[in-house]
C-alpha cells in the first residue's frame, strides 16, 4: 500500500515558523553568553589553578591583550615536558604545586608537615634536617599545597627559564651525590627465613622453646610481637631477655616487631608529631642497646591517606638513627593495590634494609569466600614490589594458616582462621578428599552441612613448596612465615629444600 503524500505547508506558515526559530535561537545565544560570563567570573574569583593568562609573567595587560583571546600559561619541567605543572596566580606571583616539584626534583624526599609548619628532609647520609615552612610563601589550593615559584626554585634545586610570556621552563640543578654511609649491620646469611612469633605474655617457657626449636636449622630470624602502640599512642612492651639469649644460642637473630595494637590507626598518633617520633625512636634505641637485639620489624597497618606520610617520615627518621648503629630495619607491607597507592611502599623501601610483602589475606574474615593467598596473587605481589625495590631487599611473606568458610544460602559468609594441622584433622574426621583448583593453584575441599556450604583452600606441602620456590625463582632475600605454631612439623623442611 502506498503512503499518502504529505500536505505542503503554505509559504506564510513557513515564514512564521522561521521567524519563531530565529527568535528562539537569539534567546538561546543570549542565555549561553550570560552563562559563560558567570562561569568565567566565578573562575576568576576563586583563581582556579592553571588559570593564569598571558599577562601572568609581565604583570600587566595591554589594551590589545584585553581584546584578544585569553591564552593559558604553560609551566613544565625540562625533564618532564609531557606533563605541565599545576599553578595558581597569586597577587604576589605564581604558585606551583609542591607534590609535583617534590617528585620531579627531590625524588619525594621532602615531607611537608602543614600541621607543625615544618619541612623535613631525612636521609641516611645526613640524618634529619628541619626547615621552617613558615619562611616560605605557600597557599592551600583545593587541599593541595602550593609554593611561590621564586622560593620553590631554591628549595627544590631548579632554575627558572621564562621562554615567553606564555611559557616557563624549569631546569633541574645537578644535585650533590650523597655518599653511601657505612652500615655496620651483620645481616643473616641468605636466604633469610624469618619466623614470626605472636607473643604478648612476656613469659619464657617450654612451649615457646619447643615452637622455636621446630624451625631450628632453617629459620635464621625470629620476630616476636613485643612492642605495640595502644590507642593512646603509648608503647606497650612484652619483651623477654631470656628469649633473646635463647635465640642467639640457637643461631638466630631477633628482629622485634613493633606494631599498632589491633591495627588501630588511632594508635599511630604517636608518629604524627616530631616530638612523638623522636620519643618512639629513642625508646627503640634504648631497647636495641639494652637487650642486644639485632633489629626491628615495623608492622603499622590500616593507614589512612592522612596518616601515611607521617609513617613514611617515621620510617625515614628511624632508619637514619638505627641503621648507622648496626640495627637491621625491616617493614611489613601489604601487596600494592590501586586503593593503597598512598602507602608509598617505594619510599619506605628506600629507607629500610628489607621490605616484607605480606602475600596473604587475599580473602579475609568478613569478606567474600576465597583463598587466603592464591598463587597468582602471590606472584603479582612479588612482581609489583619488584618495581619498587631490588630483589635482594624483598622478603616474601607466606601464610601458615588458611580459612574455613561458612557460606549461607543467602550468600552471607563467616570464617575462621585454621592452622595447617587443624585442616588435616578436619579432612580426616570427615573423610574428605581435596581436589586441585587450577585457578588458585591450591588444593580445595568443600561440603554442605544443614544447608551451609563449608569451603577451604588448603595450605599444605604443595602450596608451601610453591611459595618458597617463587622466592627462589625471583631471587628474593628470603621468606617470612606467619606464624610459628600454625605450621606442620615438616613445613620447615619443605621450605629449606625449595630455597636451596
Amino acid at each position: 500500500m502506498s503512503k499518502k503524500p504529505k500536505k505542503r505547508k503554505s509559504l506564510k506558515a513557513l515564514k512564521k515558523r522561521l521567524k519563531t526559530a530565529k527568535i528562539s535561537a537569539k534567546a538561546s545565544i543570549v542565555i549561553l553568553i550570560i552563562a559563560v560570563s558567570f562561569l568565567a567570573a566565578a573562575l576568576w574569583i576563586i583563581k582556579w589553578p592553571r588559570s593564569a593568562s598571558r599577562s601572568a609573567i609581565s604583570g600587566g595587560t595591554s589594551e590589545e591583550e584585553e581584546e584578544s583571546v585569553i591564552e593559558i600559561l604553560k609551566i613544565y619541567s625540562e625533564e618532564h615536558p609531557e606533563r605541565e605543572i599545576a599553578y595558581w596566580e597569586g597577587e604576589d606571583g605564581l604558585y606551583v604545586n609542591v607534590s609535583t616539584l617534590n617528585a620531579y626534583y627531590m625524588e619525594d624526599e621532602l615531607f611537608f608537615d602543614t600541621n607543625e609548619g615544618k619541612i623535613f628532609h631525612t636521609t641516611l647520609a645526613k640524618g634529619k634536617q628541619v626547615l621552617d615552612l613558615g619562611e616560605y610563601p605557600t597557599q592551600d589550593i583545593m587541599g593541595e599545597l602550593y609554593i611561590r615559584l621564586d622560593e620553590a626554585a631554591e628549595l627544590f634545586s631548579f632554575t627558572v627559564e621564562e621562554v615567553s610570556d606564555l611559557e616557563i621552563r624549569l631546569h633541574a640543578k645537578e644535585r650533590e651525590e650523597e655518599p653511601e654511609p657505612e652500615l655496620p649491620a651483620e645481616y643473616p646469611e641468605a636466604p633469610i627465613v624469618l619466623s614470626w612469633y605472636q607473643d604478648y605474655s612476656s613469659l619464657f617457657n617450654e612451649e615457646k622453646t619447643a615452637s622455636a626449636q621446630r624451625s631450628e636449622g632453617v629459620a635464621n630470624v625470629w620476630s616476636p610481637t613485643w612492642y605495640t602502640l595502644d590507642e593512646e599512642g603509648q608503647i606497650q612492651s612484652y619483651v623477654n631477655e631470656e628469649w633473646v639469649t635463647f635465640a642467639h644460642d640457637h643461631g638466630c637473630q631477633v628482629w622485634a616487631l613493633v606494631g599498632n595494637e589491633g591495627y588501630n590507626e588511632r594508635a599511630l598518633k604517636a608518629i604524627q608529631t616530631e616530638e612523638g617520633r623522636d620519643q618512639l625512636i629513642q625508646y627503640l634505641v634504648e631497647q636495641y642497646e639494652t637487650l642486644g637485639l639485632d633489629g626491628f620489624n615495623i608492622d603499622f597497618e590500616t593507614l589512612s591517606k592522612e596518616t601515611a606520610p607521617y609513617y613514611v617520615e617515621f620510617v625515614r627518621e628511624a632508619a637514619a638513627v638505627l641503621r648507622p648503629m648496626g640495627c637491621i630495619l625491616s617493614i611489613d607491607v601489604s601487596p600494592p593495590q590501586a586503593w593503597s597507592y598512598y602507602y608509598r611502599r617505594d619510599l619506605l623501601a628506600r629507607a629500610v634494609d628489607y621490605s616484607i610483602v605480606m602475600a596473604y589475606d587475599e580473602h579475609y574474615g568478613g569478606g567474600e569466600a576465597g583463598s587466603v593467598s592464591s598463587m597468582e596473587f602471590t606472584k603479582l605481589a612479588i612482581m609489583s614490589m619488584l618495581e619498587m625495590t631490588d630483589s635482594d631487599h624483598l622478603i616474601l611473606g607466606i601464610p601458615f594458616y588458611t580459612r574455613i568458610w561458612y557460606v549461607e544460602e543467602s550468600g552471607e559468609t563467616t570464617s575462621e582462621a585454621w592452622s595447617m594441622n587443624k585442616v588435616e584433622t578436619y579432612l580426616e574426621e570427615n573423610k574428605l578428599k581435596p581436589e586441585y583448583d587450577s585457578v588458585t593453584g591450591q588444593d580445595y575441599v568443600s561440603r554442605t552441612v544443614d544447608g551451609v556450604l563449608e569451603e577451604i583452600w588448603i595450605e599444605n606441602e604443595k602450596s608451601i613448596r610453591q611459595r618458597a620456590a617463587m622466592a627462589k625463582e625471583y631471587q628474593l632475600a628470603g621468606v617470612g612465615c606467619w606464624k610459628s605454631g600454625l605450621e606442620k612439623e615438616d613445613t620447615w623442611t619443605w621450605i629449606q629444600e625449595e630455597l636451596k
